[in-house]
């Protein structure tokens, strides 16, 4: 009798099992994988995490010993704008000694003395010390002759033992001096002199050593010739019991290193603290960064386990259902067949497959047919495209490419950068393609040649150097002039945005030539790069106010953010813009035309896009129309100034 061949395994459970095998052994290789990857990524971003830790804490430091020594230096002006320098010490000695004694008292706690002394070391003022120790000579004293030598900076020594007055509890305690030259009027006369600040090393110390870099880190804190000022084992370095990389320290810029010493590796932090030179140095060993491993390794093993049994149930799940569908399947299909094309297809598994494909093909067919009714009826679309170039000159050019490819009829490019125009003109002029391009300029050679050679290119934009120019007018169409201190010189600070951009070069070097073609004699005090940045703005005015002070009458600004930047630290040094300093800056922000509405900002330059915007259609279709068009357009800028700064408001609002 003749034997019947049972169905294999494979035929009987072919789908379920395929589809169970295959899942599941794909899943565990991707298990593998993505684990392998997933902890090599998690030991990354933990050493990420704690260096970004440190690099916070070292902010913070910064911002801490930045607040207290510019606590240190209001003291300082204080003292010096507020009873010294308006004071006859001749006749109102005990005056000044009661109010630099009140001054003392509400700073002691960070304060160790203050001390006016004349140009010769005459000690004319003291609190709480009442005289200077006998035979001490204070203008051998490197705070003394470095105060007298740069007389328009303010100096902070190293840290010392403060010895030269005469204590009666016989105890001469570590300081930091910070002195500044200052005029004393005795009389008739008014002769040099130096101030001085002895700051209590224990408060700054406090200060620092209340700082954590965690497990195995600490900070510390050097001038920028590496010289130590504190370190949280100065006394074991002091007595060669331990060492630092401190000429390393000396080199190293604000930002992260990676450095070896003394045979171990450790990650440097590095932050300035502005206006003094010094350096937050944190420094955490190599070891310090792995001390989590086993429980990083723990936790990738139990992510991993989890997927492992989640995609099990996935695919147990999957492969049970996955023969169900034959007969939904075929309703779907049958029912694309009869021309439902709303009908929602139901996915399932391979025996379907040839139905599946007849009906995706049936549907591809019908769709073809629609298509080829619309075009009979003569209905056509226009088309608009819009592609965002991301700031990648890469990404723009295949985008490019890919117009001249659907065969654009015109182009209006912002390039990422002004480089990449002869390769885009080239390109487009062999597709017959005109180009509009707009706020980056190219070369004045490569404009000139699309005339020479007959190519359909245009530029639209605005000329950078009248923004300067205007900038400049603003402040010579003052009725002073901007001579705001009215000595007849109009004294400035430059706060420009990146110095090789040739943008921030016109707006510097013309809003000045506006000024001195306007007949004023200017005075150029402080120019600084500020790339552009608000906080940067801010700083640099601020400094320059500090070290300046009242002789700076205007402040330039190459862009508004800048300026926005420049007006916080105006009006945070005491300042009124309009009054007794005048601000301009370039973009017309609406923050920014909104002060000078208010008073608040003396001007800035709008930068006219909307009519930049409109030429630049208009040129494109002049092209489309066989029209002739020039090879420049510029749109002028446009003065915001109080007068017209409400109607600029409401346009770029």
């Amino acid at each position: 009798m003749a034997k019947t061949k049972k169905p294999d395994f494979f035929q009987r459970t072919s789908i379920r099992y395929t589809v169970f095998v295959y899942f599941t052994v794909s899943a565990l290789v991707m298990i593998l994988l993505i684990g392998v990857s997933l902890y090599g990524r998690l030991a990354g971003q933990l050493t990420d995490a704690i260096r970004e830790e440190n690099q916070t804490v070292i902010n913070q430091v910064n911002l801490s010993v930045d607040s207290y020594l510019r606590t240190i230096m209001k003291l300082s002006d204080s003292l010096y704008y507020g009873v010294v320098k308006n004071a006859d010490l001749s006749a109102e000695a005990e005056t000044v000694n009661s109010e630099i004694t009140l001054l003392y008292d509400n700073n002691k706690d960070s304060v160790s003395n203050i001390a006016l002394l004349s140009k010769h070391g005459e000690l004319l003022s003291a609190v709480p010390a009442a005289r200077l120790r006998t035979g001490t000579d204070v203008t051998g004293e490197d705070w003394f002759q470095n105060t007298l030598n740069h007389p328009e900076n303010l100096h902070f020594s190293m840290p010392h033992v403060q010895y030269i007055f005469d204590n009666s509890e016989n105890q001469y305690r570590w300081v930091i001096s910070l002195s500044r030259a200052v005029e004393i009027t005795q009389g008739t006369s008014t002769n040099q002199g130096v101030l001085l600040i002895d700051i209590a090393y224990g408060s700054l110390k406090q200060l620092l050593d209340n700082a954590s870099m965690g497990n195995q880190g600490y900070l510390y804190l050097v001038n920028g010739s590496g010289e130590l000022i504190y370190h949280p084992k100065i006394q074991l370095l002091d007595a060669g019991l331990a060492r630092e990389n401190l000429d390393a320290a000396a080199d190293y810029r604000d930002g992260n290193y990676q450095e070896a010493f003394l045979g171990e590796k450790r990650d440097v932090a590095v932050k300035s603290v502005g206006y003094t030179g010094w350096k937050i140095i944190g420094v955490t060993p190599e070891k310090g960064f792995s001390l989590n491993s086993i429980k990083t390794k723990l936790f990738v093993v139990f992510v991993a386990a989890f997927f492992v049994f989640l995609l099990a149930m996935i695919n147990a799940y999957i492969s049970s259902r996955i023969t169900a569908p034959i007969q939904e399947l075929e309703k779907s299909v049958n029912a694309l067949e009869a021309g439902e094309l709303d009908t929602k297809v139901y996915m399932g598994g391979s025996y379907e497959i040839q139905h599946l494909g007849r009906s995706i093909g049936d549907m591809a067919r019908r769709i073809q047919e629609l298509m080829e009714d619309v075009e009979e009826i003569g209905v056509k679309e226009e088309n608009i495209s819009i592609m965002d170039g991301k700031n990648d000159q890469g990404e723009q050019m295949n985008q490019i490419r890919n117009f001249i490819t659907q065969g654009y009829d015109v182009m209006i490019i912002n390039l990422v950068q002004a480089s990449s125009e002869p390769t885009v003109t080239e390109e487009c002029n062999a597709a017959g393609i005109p180009v509009v391009y707009i706020n980056r300029e190219p070369e004045a050679e490569r404009e000139q040649a699309w005339v020479d050679e007959g190519i359909k290119a245009t530029y639209v934009g605005a000329d950078a150097r009248q923004s300067g120019t205007f900038q400049g007018e603003e402040i010579a169409e003052l009725e002073n002039k901007g001579d705001a201190d009215g000595d007849g010189v109009v004294r400035y600070i430059m706060v420009q945005g990146d110095p090789e951009n040739v943008d921030a070069q016109y707006r510097t070097e013309k809003s000045i030539e506006a000024l001195t073609a306007a007949g004023v004699e200017v005075e150029e005090l402080v120019k600084m790069r500020g790339d552009w940045d608000q906080t940067k703005g801010q700083e640099i005015t601020a400094n320059a106010l500090s070290q300046h002070g009242a002789k700076i009458d205007v402040v330039f600004c190459n862009n508004d953010a800048m300026a926005l930047g420049a007006l916080q630290a105006i009006e945070a040094a005491g300042r009124k813009v309009n009054e007794d300093i005048y601000l301009v800056g370039v973009d017309a922000l609406v923050e920014v035309v909104e002060h000078v509405m208010n008073g608040k900002m003396t001007g800035t330059v709008f930068n006219d896009y909307f009519g930049q915007a409109h030429t630049a259609a208009d040129k494109a279709m002049d092209f489309v129309n066989g029209k002739d068009v020039d090879n420049v357009y510029m749109v002028d800028y446009v003065k915001v100034t109080p007068e017209n700064a409400g109607e600029v408001l409401e346009l770029i609002k």
